[in-house]
């Protein structure tokens, strides 16, 4: 009877350390969603000018906030294969654990991944948009806003070559 309920209490251990594992990916991920759309990254809406900014480094920091959220996500990913054992250890519903967390692990680490590697894209996406400004001749009503828009293209363009020095060519 105390070993039926010795494994009862450590399947309850076990498949509350998965749902809270789980949980906290999800939220992870959400954050990663709300930060991005913030940003206007191009899940729901599209500007080039204004996503641009997602991917700049902020002074003092080593990296900026996608790959900052990429490496929290396989870290926290990792963290949580850790404790695999913890499910595995004499837990009836244990394979389902391991698929929850990770099928949770698979979309927190694809999310991160995804928007990480749309930097190159945003960049070379609001250089066109400028250089399509800069070529086009609009009516006299839309002079105003092509001004604005190469003003704000041409900043944001410019913190993002600032913040990372391998793109800026070299004089010669």
């Amino acid at each position: 009877m105390e070993m039926l309920k010795a494994i009862d209490t450590r399947t309850q251990e076990a498949v509350t350390l998965s749902i809270v594992n789980a949980g906290c990916l999800w939220w992870l991920t959400w954050m990663q969603f709300v930060t991005a759309e913030f940003f206007g990254l191009p899940i729901v809406s599209f500007n080039p000018g204004h996503c641009l900014w997602y991917y700049v480094t902020p002074e003092g920091w080593p990296t900026n906030l996608p790959r900052l959220f990429q490496i929290v996500t396989v870290m926290a990913v990792f963290t949580l294969f850790l404790a695999m054992p913890a499910y595995l250890t004499g837990s009836k519903g244990k394979w389902r654990q391991v698929l929850l967390v990770s099928v949770f692990s698979m979309i927190a680490i694809w999310f991160s991944s995804f928007i990480a590697r749309y930097e190159g894209e945003q960049f070379v996406s609001a250089k066109n948009l400028l250089e399509w400004y800069r070529s086009e001749n609009l009516p006299y009503w839309a002079q105003a806003r092509k001004e604005l828009e190469v003003k704000r293209l041409e900043t944001v363009i410019g913190a993002y070559m600032k913040s990372k020095p391998s793109l800026i060519e070299p004089e010669q």
